[in-house]
């Protein structure tokens, strides 16, 4: 997924960034801004003055001084997950619970979506097996299902999560944008309610995952 294709590029360049500070330069938690040749990651601190929330779980801070060499990128962007990150919740889960109690795609692969999430918290299977078996549950769930169905019960669900995002949330899109650093929304729920987060927050680029259609339905 996007995300994860993400956060391994970042991951490789923090790599090359802390093997240049393994001499006289050292690791530091409290410095706010991280500046990359291509990509701009905003630590939420500096810019709301509250939480440290980072746009891709798990990116390690860095310091940047005077003994790093520093490239102007030629676009500043902000890459922003969702899931625990921007809202308490996964918004892809309540949209799956939605969909279990309307009567919208397969109960069986629901709750097979539901049962690798309770695996991985129990700590019975690791992040990437509960990846790759939530996915396929989670398209399995999705076949047959109207899109236009799906659409519409994603805005619905929606209108009940918004008021669950993050009170930084608005202030550090609001302060990225002024900023002319342009926020890039991924996550690995779904693109229908991922995409109407986004639209929410006034932000135009956006990713969540896309299962296979035909036609109207999803297969």
């Amino acid at each position: 997924m996007i995300e994860h294709e993400l956060h391994g590029a970042l991951e490789r360049r923090l790599d090359l960034f802390e093997h240049a500070n393994s001499g006289e330069h050292n690791l530091d938690q409290g410095y706010s801004n991280y500046w990359f040749r291509s990509t701009t990651i905003a630590r939420t601190g500096e810019l709301s003055g509250d939480a440290c929330v980072w746009g891709l779980e798990h990116a390690a801070s860095l310091r940047y001084d005077q003994g790093m060499t520093y490239d102007e990128p030629v676009a500043r962007v902000a890459i922003l997950d969702v899931d625990g990150t921007m809202h308490p919740r996964s918004i892809g889960l309540a949209l799956l619970d939605e969909m279990g109690r309307r009567g919208l795609g397969r109960a069986d692969a629901i709750a097979s979506v539901m049962t690798a999430v309770a695996q991985l918290r129990a700590g019975s299977i690791d992040f990437p097996e509960m990846v790759a078996r939530s996915t396929a549950a989670y398209a399995a769930a999705l076949a047959g299902a109207e899109q236009a169905a799906l659409t519409a019960l994603a805005r619905e669900t929606w209108q009940t999560l918004r008021g669950e995002l993050f009170a930084f949330v608005r202030p550090l899109i609001a302060r990225l944008m002024e900023a002319g650093v342009a926020p890039y929304i991924v996550s690995s729920s779904p693109h229908e309610i991922v995409a109407l987060l986004a639209a929410d927050l006034g932000v135009k680029d956006c990713d969540g995952s896309r299962f296979a259609a035909r036609g109207s339905l999803h297969w």
